[in-house]
């Protein structure tokens, strides 16, 4: 007779470390239900995925309405952007009080940098010594009291998301970097000294009033490669493309997607980074100069590129390449095809409502391509009305008129003004916030829309200039953000493009042939590469002193852009982890857990912010003792594998119960005896590839008792489960004997595994601490 499950937990997640937060949890009494989790959670015994669509409040709201239609016992948030888009609040809000995860505010200690940092001074956590400024004096003051040899920290005090950080090696360095720091982050800075010492995390799980911690320390491995080089890098002044418009490193946050491309497909699409790196770097950077191309980049930096010949695509680190190569610069994009824009009913006065209108989108399009070229609006008190210039001889005069007849609107044109005029009130409104020249954008219906509505937009756009262009795709703004923006649909459209500025205070108008007085003018022409031709003298070595970016992706690879011209390049992510790390006790780790983690945690209480969920403290070993670099709050990730397996199942389920009942129990954790380590395998040449369908060998070959393959990024194709990313498995492995026989178990089962062109992954984690 089939035993009947008793209980049923839901986990929130798709990566390795739900994997193994789910396959930790799971028994024969209870039943762990993945959303929307990966082709590895489903094989698990007792498990099943779940698929729900959506928006993201949309998934909360049925993901909670699940759990209690569905009676399940509790949620467990495993990731990170989840807990901080707030769905335990979506959760207490629809009345479902057992979800393991903090609610927005609680979070803030980590979606907060300086929120931590606040709360720590307050209750003297060890960390770094440090000065608040509120002014440049007092900014240059703390400069020179607080840097040592080490070098000295700049944190900017507002909500930067901890992205407003500049480590300087030396108080010059500090001086100077400081004038840009405060005209980025305003004058209130946090001057702090720079901790060097061995990085290591504690994990602990609290009920929102007491503390365990896990009795396991761990160190992982960020760098893709031995040695720890890597990530692979851009300067500090080439830009990503986000759903927000193009930004440096160093400004971007959590709530920013970056457009990926997909080197299986050349599809392009936007995602969370899960990782944002921006580091101080002093070295050699390689110099790519084209006209169609500006990369500067570190020299293990590997580019995904052809062969101008043979067509062959290959993964090729920047500092070898040789011969004539193509760089991709653009690539597919989908988009979202709308077919109707609604210009919203509008009170006009004394009850007089203006009816709402559907436009057809194709026609809307149109219309805004000649709008944002060369349109006005007049929004005073007698006077609402939409103004498109363009001279009568224009050849474009005739199309003008067909555009504007689509619209539900009258117009006129006055030749003597030489422009279209719209008396409407209800145009006006919606117009109003692109009417002015230099602050002109497009909007992101327009942006997003498919292939064929962008090339509309950008036609119509360019006839706004009339023909003084003798038909070819140039565009012109005085605003910066406009041309950007057309920047961006045209690579979406599958061409390239270059961004050139004209600084010149007077310009002659090609129209008239007088001078006018003249702000800059942004410039822009389509190409129809969609690859870049470079050879090794187009390639430079420089030497480089200031800061670098990238971030962390699925696809491994991010659409940049520097001096104008964009290019396709690539990125990394955590490789590995083990634990328990030999200098860090179980003494030390219950003296952390009193003296700083228990502390934090009674403190958001007294606030009224009680925390319920993981805790990951990132810490620095120093001479001085152990001081807390980072507060994170929720598992880490690859931490969480090696960490799943030296706790016995069972163990954490029950913890988590007893959290959620509001009395945690520390006594019902129980540990396996010696160490642990995790392997992560990334497809051949990770981190600029990230390749998708690639069939995983090898899988049935790993079935001893104390090795596990966690699943990370992985879809299934029938019976085969096939690459889906950039970091695809987490080989963890344990041993009763100690670390060092874990690692070489991970690393004998880690061969067993392939895919056809092989995986990646480091050789070399632990050897400085496990004196390997």
């Amino acid at each position: 007779m089939k035993r009947k499950v008793l209980r049923k937990v839901l986990i929130i997640g798709s990566d390795a470390r739900a994997h193994a937060l789910g396959w930790n949890i799971a028994s024969k009494d209870v039943q762990v239900l993945f959303s929307p989790g990966n082709p590895g959670t489903e094989l698990e015994k007792n498990c099943k995925n779940l698929i729900l669509n959506g928006t993201i409040k949309e998934k909360f709201e049925l993901i909670v309405d699940y759990a209690k239609g569905e009676g399940i016992d509790y949620i467990v948030v495993s990731s990170d952007e989840t807990i901080a888009d707030g769905i335990a609040d979506v959760a207490h809000e629809r009345h479902f009080k057992r979800i393991f995860a903090p609610t927005q505010k609680a979070a803030e200690l980590e979606t907060d940098k300086f929120f931590s940092y606040d709360v720590m001074e307050e209750l003297g956590i060890p960390q770094a010594r440090s000065i608040k400024c509120y002014n440049e004096q007092e900014a240059i003051k703390a400069i020179h009291e607080i840097t040592t040899e080490d070098g000295v920290v700049i944190k900017a005090r507002g909500l930067t998301k901890g992205r407003g950080v500049s480590v300087c090696d030396s108080k010059e360095e500090a001086l100077e970097e400081r004038v840009g720091h405060c005209q980025k982050y305003g004058p209130e800075v946090l001057i702090a000294e720079r901790l060097r010492g061995e990085e290591f995390s504690i994990f602990a799980m609290s009920d929102g009033k007491n503390v365990i911690p896990f009795e396991i320390a761990f160190q992982d491995f960020k760098r893709a490669h031995d040695g720890d080089k890597g990530p692979n890098c851009y300067s500090s002044d080439t830009e990503i493309l986000t759903n927000h418009g193009w930004k440096t490193f160093d400004y971007l946050n959590r709530d920013d997607e970056v457009m990926t491309f997909n080197i299986k497909n050349n599809f392009l699409h936007f995602e969370k980074p899960s990782q944002i790196y921006w580091m101080k770097y002093r070295g050699k950077m390689l110099h790519f100069k084209h006209r169609e191309l500006d990369l500067l980049i570190t020299p293990n930096h590997k580019m995904f590129v052809k062969d101008r010949k043979t067509e062959k695509k290959s993964i090729i680190e920047a500092q070898n390449l040789f011969g004539e190569k193509l760089i991709p610069i653009s690539g597919y994009w989908g988009g979202k095809s709308l077919r109707f824009f609604i210009l919203e009913e509008f009170d006009y006065k004394f009850n007089r409502k203006l009816k709402s209108h559907k436009i057809k989108f194709s026609d809307w399009v149109k219309f805004m391509g000649l709008f944002l070229s060369e349109g006005c609006i007049s929004n005073k008190k007698n006077e609402r009305r939409v103004y498109i210039c363009q001279i009568s001889s224009s050849i474009y005069l005739d199309k003008f008129k067909e555009i504007l007849s689509k619209l539900p609107f009258k117009f006129s044109y006055d030749p003597k003004n030489s422009r279209f005029r719209i008396n409407s009130i209800q145009l006006v409104k919606v117009l109003t916030e692109f009417g002015i020249s230099s602050h002109k954008f497009v909007p992101d219906y327009i942006k997003n829309a498919n292939k064929k509505q962008i090339k509309e937009f950008l036609d119509a756009f360019v006839m706004g200039d009339g023909s003084i262009h003798n038909g070819r795709q140039r565009f012109h703004s005085g605003s910066k953000r406009l041309i950007d923006d057309i920047q961006e649909m045209v690579m979406k459209f599958g061409k390239s493009s270059i961004i050139t500025v004209d600084r010149r205070m007077i310009m002659l108008s090609p129209l008239n042939k007088k001078y006018y007085r003249a702000n800059p003018i942004y410039s822009l022409e389509i190409k129809p590469e969609k690859e870049v031709g470079i050879r090794k003298k187009d390639i430079k070595k420089v030497d480089y002193n200031g800061y670098v970016g990238c971030v962390t992706v699925s696809t491994g690879f991010v659409v940049v852009r520097r001096n104008g011209r964009i290019s396709i390049c690539g990125n990394t992510g955590g490789m590995g982890s083990y634990g328990p790390v030999p200098f860090v006790d179980k003494e030390m780790i219950y003296k952390i857990n009193n003296n700083m983690i228990s502390k934090v945690v009674q403190k958001m209480r007294e606030n009224g912010n009680p925390f319920i969920g993981f805790l990951y403290y990132g810490m620095m070993m120093t001479k001085d003792g152990p001081k807390v670099i980072e507060i994170n709050v929720r598992l880490g990730h690859p931490e969480a594998l090696p960490l799943m397996m030296m706790i016995k199942k069972n163990s954490l389920d029950e913890a988590i119960r007893s959290a959620l009942d509001g009395k945690i129990d520390g006594s019902s954790l129980k540990y396996r005896k010696g160490g642990a380590f995790c392997t992560m395998l990334a497809s051949k040449g990770y981190p600029e590839e990230g390749k998708y369908g690639l069939v995983i060998s090898g899988l049935d070959d790993v079935k001893k008792r104390n090795v596990k393959v966690f699943y990370d990024k992985t879809r299934r194709n029938g019976k085969e489960i096939l690459t889906d990313g950039g970091r695809v498995l987490g080989v963890t492995a344990r041993s009763r004997r100690g670390v060092v026989p874990a690692r070489e178990l991970s690393s004998s089962y880690s061969k067993k595994l392939n895919i056809p062109e092989g995986f990646d992954y480091r050789t070399d984690m632990g050897d400085r601490v496990l004196n390997i």
